[in-house]
């Protein structure tokens, strides 16, 4: 007669450990251009599709990616220049969901000097700050600086954190800074400082900059939980793109930006799918910047940058 019970007790204890909320490890870095990893967050859309969220900062996208790889984070927010990087190297990343833009009406980027200083031809050698050296920012500072006739041979890039970079050049470490939001925005609130250029838009009306990815690793063991983070960022973007003032506000929770300072911020383009000639373009890009040669060029699989539901083949 105890049998029934025993049944009903272990269908109760299923039924509890698939009610226990997945948790999902994610990379990012604490810039504006993450806001819809915040908005999923402070709206509950993660926790809506089950998910517990744990996030952990870092520098930029190519230290993003080697957590990636050893596992410690089962998804990350990197520029596209160090996926395609990785991706030539045999690494099984590929993008998840959601892009980032830069575009004239969602600017995000600027190259910053000190007040009274500029980048010009005949400069002397000097260093420009990056997040991480070969990345989107280094990619996009290259063209820039060719475009105004500066061999970016001559200029040394220096890996600096995105905080720390206001400070390097207040105190003449460097010559300029390529940064984002929130960070640009305290430089134009400061007296020190001085927009050069956005260099993304001086290249180009519109850039693919960033994206989420995981590796195939990872979306074998937990596929089902891939694809509720999914749904969450989806509905994230409509949020911000329907609500974009009251999801700006989650700035204040994962930044270090006051209230006041939330509406002048520059957020960039959030699209789901991003086409892939514009990672086709990076390429070309990359290429010829040097960044990237062309056998590895021909071997890399552009298909793959294709973003796909998570498990799908």
């Amino acid at each position: 007669m105890a049998r029934p019970y025993l049944g009903l007790a272990l269908m109760a204890l299923v039924a509890c450990k698939a009610s226990e909320p997945r948790t999902l490890k994610i990379g990012y870095i604490a810039i504006s251009e993450c806001l819809p990893l915040y908005v999923g967050i402070d709206q509950g859309f993660f926790e809506d599709e089950g998910l517990q969220i744990e996030l952990e900062s870092m520098a930029g996208g190519s230290r993003i990616l080697e957590a990636l790889t050893s596992q410690s984070i089962d998804i990350g927010f990197t520029n596209v220049v160090s996926l395609i990087l990785q991706r030539t190297k045999g690494a099984d990343f590929f993008p998840l969901v959601a892009a980032t833009y830069e575009t004239k009406e969602a600017q995000n980027h600027a190259l910053i000097v000190r007040s009274g200083d500029s980048l010009r031809i005949g400069s002397s050698r000097v260093v420009i700050a990056v997040n991480t050296t070969h990345n989107i920012e280094e990619l996009m500072v290259r063209l820039y600086l060719r475009k105004i006739g500066i061999d970016a041979s001559t200029v040394d890039f220096r890996p600096i954190a995105f905080p720390q970079m206001l400070p390097s050049l207040e105190s003449k470490g460097v010559a300029a800074v390529s940064i984002v939001e929130p960070f640009i925005s305290v430089a134009k609130a400061g007296s020190g400082f001085a927009v050069q250029a956005n260099h993304y838009l001086s290249v180009s009306d519109r850039t693919l900059v960033a994206t989420y990815v995981t590796s195939s690793v990872i979306d074998q063991a937990k596929h089902d939980a891939l694809e509720s983070f999914v749904r969450a960022m989806e509905r994230a973007i409509e949020f911000i793109k329907s609500h974009e003032p009251e999801a700006r506000q989650a700035l204040t929770k994962f930044t270090r930006l006051s209230a006041d300072a939330i509406p002048s911020i520059g957020l960039p383009e959030f699209v789901a799918q991003p086409p892939i000639a514009d990672f086709r373009l990076i390429v070309q890009w990359m290429q010829e910047e040097g960044l990237l040669t062309s056998d590895a060029a021909t071997r890399l699989d552009l298909s793959a940058m294709r973003i796909r539901s998570p498990a799908s083949k």
